[in-house]
């Protein structure tokens, strides 16, 4: 696929991709934090030692540039940085 047709198919496949990463970030943290009690933000710290974990993981694969933006920066961008900070502070 040229250059030209493959942009607007990336962002989409972004936007797509980044909204299950935020949704699985707020299953495993309402996981997490529904079996560890406690004022501690476990579900948080689980979900960002995850998130490190399997961009590590995906650092030492081989794959495509454009498969690095969407699992890389769509999915694993949304999983760890969507997160609940401002209120578990408050």
């Amino acid at each position: 696929m040229s250059g030209a047709l493959w942009a607007p198919a990336l962002w989409v496949g972004v936007l797509g991709i980044g909204g299950f990463g935020a949704m699985a970030r707020f299953m495993v943290d309402r996981t997490v934090s529904r079996r560890m009690k406690g004022p501690f933000p476990f579900g948080t710290l689980v979900v960002n030692i995850s998130g490190a974990a399997l961009l590590g993981f995906l650092a030492g694969l081989t794959v495509s540039h454009e498969v690095a933006i969407l699992a890389g920066t769509a999915f694993l961008g949304a999983y760890t940085t969507f997160s609940t900070w401002m209120l578990q502070t408050q």
